[in-house]
């Protein structure tokens, strides 16, 4: 720990030759250059916790754009930072987002040979600096970040090989997260093939399952403890395919069962989640029970359409109520024969998914644990096995 010096990374940006940039606004940059198709533009909504997450919704600028504003390009191993808002959520540029554009509503770190980039990133995300960034924002209703606040940033710089192994450590589980992903992401558009080469016909949401709508139970009976049934209110607890555990009720109302489908019915709505446990459900979900439940689930999936209309009504944001929703028309196969068939493929496409998401999640959880403790040098990264490579049990 001798070696290892503390500095800001305002001195890291300036020793190592690299530098701060905000997003063009004003002036700089007129919303009228947005473009339909093009280059995805990162701002605060696009980045997430040590991620970018580009999506249909992300805005897009051309090829005139990225040749005036050259300057707001994004390179692999740049830090960004939300400007805005989510203050400390921050992400390492990867290879493959190299060329992105930079926001408005975010700012670029870039740094030399000095450090590992994608060590500072993991530093970044550690619940020390992560505090230190909420606490030192400024505004009253809405957090605000700028560079001198950044430049101000402590961070620990160990030697360059230290720095190395940690980021190799931990990005090895990042990196199998991202091959997990992916093979989600094939796996659930392999289903989606084959839900459509088979149904043809269609049939009520109602006559295909069985609807609960939430209920939201008493403030009084939340907590963060785990007592009682975990409590899941809207998308603000989707993930990937499952909810995420954040708060526990002991007083349950309505009830969703392992392998039900889970419909946001408000806005935005038609999101889709599965269930992996008993829970309770808030006023932002249903539940639908279908004795096919990946075939339903697909079903859901295939409808997304449906649910356009009702994201655009409403004053403030868009819902469903259970009328509309039963009577929601979903694409089905056309037997009772086809349909089991289909939901043995559909169901063991779906087991394979959880596995994948079980372990990202146990991978995860390990790099959550040992981020702090390499960044204090309770552990060495040269002490540990390869994570990628060690036996589940050990993970």
């Amino acid at each position: 720990m001798a070696e290892w010096r503390r500095a800001t990374l305002g001195d890291i940006a300036d020793e190592s030759d690299g530098s701060l940039k905000t997003g063009p606004f004003g002036t700089v940059f007129q919303a009228s250059e947005y473009a339909p198709v093009g280059t995805p533009v990162v701002s605060v909504g696009e980045i997430r916790y040590g991620s970018l997450s580009v999506t249909e919704k992300t805005k897009r600028v051309g090829p005139q754009t990225l040749r005036r504003l050259r300057e707001y390009l994004l390179r692999q191993g740049d830090l960004v930072f939300g400007r805005k808002g989510a203050v400390d959520r921050s992400a390492w540029v990867k290879a493959g987002e190299d060329g992105y554009f930079l926001g408005s509503d975010a700012i670029r770190v870039r740094l030399g040979d000095v450090v590992d980039s994608r060590f500072m990133a993991y530093q970044v995300q550690s619940p020390r600096i992560r505090s230190w960034i909420k606490q030192h924002a400024v505004g009253t209703t809405l957090a605000s970040l700028n560079e001198p606040i950044l430049r101000l940033l402590p961070v620990v710089v160990p030697p360059l090989t230290e720095q190395r192994a940690i980021a190799a450590t931990l990005g090895a589980l990042d990196d199998k997260i991202d091959s997990n992903r992916r093979a989600t992401s094939l796996a659930e558009a392999l289903g989606d093939a084959v839900f459509a080469s088979v149904a043809s016909s269609t049939t009520r949401l109602l006559d295909a399952g069985t609807l609960v709508m939430g209920s939201s139970p008493p403030g009084t009976t939340y907590n963060e403890e785990g007592a009682g049934l975990p409590f899941y209110q809207g998308v603000r607890d989707f993930g990937a395919r499952f909810p995420s555990r954040r708060v526990w009720t002991t007083g349950p109302i309505r009830l969703s069962e392992a392998g039900d489908s889970l419909v946001s019915v408000r806005a935005p709505v038609g999101r889709l989640n599965r269930s992996r446990e008993l829970c309770c459900i808030g006023r932002g979900l249903a539940a639908v029970r279908s004795p096919f439940p990946s075939t339903l689930y697909y079903a859901l999936r295939a409808a997304e359409d449906l649910w356009v209309p009702f994201n655009q009504e409403g004053t403030v944001f868009g819902a469903v109520n259970r009328r509309d929703l039963g009577n929601a028309l979903l694409a089905w196969p056309g037997s009772i024969e086809s349909t089991t068939k289909l939901e043995l493929t559909l169901g063991a496409t779906d087991s394979k998914i959880a596995s994948l998401v079980l372990e990202s999640e146990r991978l995860a959880a390990l790099r959550d644990v040992l981020l702090p403790e390499l960044l204090s040098g309770r552990i060495r990264a040269g002490d540990l096995p390869d994570p990628a490579t060690a036996p589940a049990e050990t993970r």
